[in-house]
């Protein structure tokens, strides 16, 4: 009998909170259970932004492959520049209300959420 391969997928994320129109990059080995670490409070710099819902994953094989991704997609100066990425590189989970809901807000003017 062949022993079976478990092999870790690792994410590069993209949050929304809807409620300040704030974006948050980062990377994990269980999306599932950061998103959750997020919403309760238990990340320091996304606190305060609560609550976040998942607009983007990007899963990856290798952790060095998905800290890449997120450093390219942290590159990014805007949320504009964010969206367009998106649009080209559609990824594998998507959450199309949140995605809506941003291009809500960066389309509505006086907001200064367009960067």
């Amino acid at each position: 009998m062949v022993a079976e391969s478990h092999k870790t997928t690792y994410w590069t994320y993209l949050l929304f909170s809807p409620g300040t129109g704030k974006l948050y990059i980062g990377q994990t080995a269980d999306l599932e259970a950061r998103l959750q670490r997020h919403n309760q409070g238990r990340v320091r710099s996304t606190r305060a932004y609560r609550p976040w819902h998942l607009l983007a994953g990007w899963p990856y094989p290798s952790r060095n492959r998905s800290v890449q991704a997120e450093r390219k997609l942290k590159a990014l100066k805007s949320k504009r520049a964010v969206l367009e990425f998106i649009e080209e590189s559609p990824p594998p989970v998507l959450c199309t209300l949140a995605l809506a809901q941003l291009k809500l807000i960066i389309s509505s003017p006086g907001t200064g959420a367009e960067n």
